[in-house]
């Protein structure tokens, strides 16, 4: 199970950096709408547009050809870049996990809960649709970044990546942040022995709060959140005006744009806070952490959040002559 997780984590790692799967890089992507028989106009409600939607992203999920597809892609952009005996595992591994997450994602896909979610049916809860893979995909992004920040080289890179950002705040700023940043890399190895994956997830709204009475998530952080989510899943590439570059760059100005307000970071660092009462045993720790270092990264996040550079980096604009400013 350990080593399973190992690969996990460097499956997701590598895979944050290829690029988004379109019709145009991979001859298996197919568009997910209901097929129309010749002749036949779209002029059903919203409702059952929705839920053949739902139903045709169900079968293309469990399609063979679809699995094999991501396994093939997967293998050619993450197990390539292993060293041999990983690569090897890796291979071996990959169609296993696509077959597992596909199974779980069509569970998961029922047409009247999905579209009743959205609001696009009747009877939906309203609430935050979570996917089946949310809490598990979460808890290894942090097993995975915690791992990371465990390896002195990464250690480093990462350091000096946050001295480097601290040289965009002010004058009188700067010295505070480099500051922070000493204090942070000092104390790292306590802060990460203190981490649980579980506990982060659940305040991040990724796992669920079993028997916890949950802090409302402040409306900043959704909108970030689905942000995100449009970045991950490619929604700049479908946007309609089929300009991807300057979608995902409008994506990004406005989450740089939630975050430097004021108002938003105090409710972010409040909401944090809140999320402390679920570590009993370190509460008054994780809320220090909080003050201490919650400014510190959310200036981090901000400073990361440059349109053409990241855009660049996740593939949606051309490279362009700018410092790397995600590793």
């Amino acid at each position: 199970m350990a080593l399973r997780l190992c690969l996990l984590a460097a499956l997701l790692a590598a895979a944050t950096a290829a690029p988004v799967i379109t019709s145009s890089n991979n001859a298996h992507f197919r568009t997910l709408r209901p097929d129309l028989a010749a002749g036949e106009r779209l002029d059903a409600s919203p409702c059952d547009y929705c839920q053949n939607m739902v139903t045709t992203l169900e079968s293309f999920v469990t399609d063979p050809q679809t699995q094999a597809a991501a396994a093939e892609y997967l293998d050619a952009v993450v197990c390539t870049a292993l060293p041999a005996d990983w690569g090897q595992m890796c291979r071996t591994e990959v169609p296993v996990l696509v077959a597992a997450a596909a199974q779980e994602v069509a569970e998961s896909l029922q047409p009247g809960d999905v579209c009743g979610a959205f609001g696009v049916c009747p009877g939906g809860g309203g609430g935050a649709l979570q996917g089946p893979l949310d809490c598990p995909m979460c808890k290894l992004v942090v097993v995975a970044f915690v791992t990371r920040l465990q390896d002195p080289e990464s250690r480093a890179e990462i350091e000096k990546d946050m001295r480097a950002a601290c040289d965009n705040l002010e004058t009188n700023a700067k010295a505070r942040c480099l500051q922070d940043v000493a204090s942070l890399f000092s104390a790292l190895d306590n802060l990460l022995h203190d981490v649980d994956p579980e506990g982060v997830c659940q305040v991040a709204e990724f796992c669920s709060k079993d028997g916890v009475a949950a802090a409302p998530v402040p409306a900043a952080l959704r909108t970030l959140r689905s942000a995100v989510v449009a970045l991950a899943t490619g929604a700049p590439a479908a946007a309609a005006n089929s300009d991807s570059c300057q979608s995902c760059k409008t994506i990004v100005s406005e989450a740089a744009a939630i975050l430097s307000d004021p108002k938003t970071q105090a409710e972010v660092l409040d909401y944090a806070k809140e999320g402390c009462a679920m570590f009993q045993d370190f509460k008054d720790q994780c809320e220090a952490y909080v003050t201490l270092y919650g400014p510190l990264v959310l200036n981090m996040a901000i400073s990361y959040l440059q349109p053409d550079s990241l855009c660049s980096t996740m593939g949606y604009c051309k490279a362009v002559d700018a410092p790397h400013m995600l590793s």
